[in-house]
């Protein structure tokens, strides 16, 4: 197959066929492999596991690879610093470690925030070019790894997960900021709204969606506190559920 079949200019065309069709297949594939997984040895499960984190993680260094390739490769747009390819990299060691302190996070970071690039992608080109191939392959494949956490791994949310969401999602906002004022870059959306449309559009011109989002956020993460929060309440103490793998995790 030529090169040239990647590289598809036609412009990619929000909530159509070629939106959902990635989204539906990927959430099969997470169905199927959460019921295979559920099945098996805590060494299989994990093993299953860094299979699943190693494809979004892959496909962050491909795109790296390609754009470097064609001549695209910028320091302003290609560094890992997105949250998602932040994400994608970390993801093979924190799921195959089951490291508490970033499943936590992950778990907000990936639902709050890469369920929303899959809603609203930042895509110019549609399928079969090689930027939608990976984009939705990346963000899709993050999306499966809180569901396999809590479903195999048998995570927990607690509280203090949002508390250390919200404090390290705004450092690394700080860090970013520096970042982006150095390099003319605008990683994490810090300096400027993405140029597709997104949630972002409807909290003000810069600065004031910085400070707006950091409210929404918040909204966010409480709501996917609360399935967590109810369940506790209706469980009693010292239940097996109190003894679930979420609680005795190293952090």
């Amino acid at each position: 197959m030529q090169w040239s079949f990647f590289l598809n200019s036609r412009a990619f065309v929000h909530f159509s066929w070629e939106h959902a069709a990635p989204l539906l297949v990927i959430a099969l594939i997470t169905w199927l492999v959460i019921l295979y997984a559920r099945k098996k040895d805590r060494k299989t499960q994990d093993t299953v596991g860094l299979i699943m984190a190693l494809i979004p993680c892959v496909f962050v260094l491909l795109r790296m690879g390609i754009t470097a390739y064609e001549g695209s490769f910028t320091i302003q747009k290609e560094l890992p610093l997105h949250l998602c390819r932040i994400c994608a990299l970390m993801a093979p060691w924190v799921m195959f470690k089951r490291h508490r302190y970033w499943l936590g996070v992950f778990y907000f970071w990936i639902l709050v925030g890469t369920m929303n690039a899959n809603i609203t992608p930042d895509l110019q080109h549609g399928f079969p070019h090689y930027d939608y191939i990976i984009f939705f392959t990346i963000h899709g494949f993050l999306n499966a790894l809180p569901f396999y956490a809590i479903f195999v791994y048998g995570l927990r949310i607690r509280w203090k997960d949002i508390v250390n969401t919200f404090w390290i999602t705004n450092a690394y906002m700080l860090i970013t900021l520096v970042v982006n004022y150095f390099l003319g870059s605008n990683y994490f959306y810090t300096m400027e709204k993405p140029k597709v449309a997104s949630f972002l559009d409807y909290m003000g011109p810069w600065p004031y969606y910085i400070l707006v989002g950091e409210v929404i956020i918040m909204i966010f993460f409480l709501l996917f506190y609360l399935p967590f929060y109810l369940t506790r309440k209706s469980r009693p103490k010292g239940s097996e559920w109190a003894q679930s793998v979420s609680d005795v995790y190293p952090s």
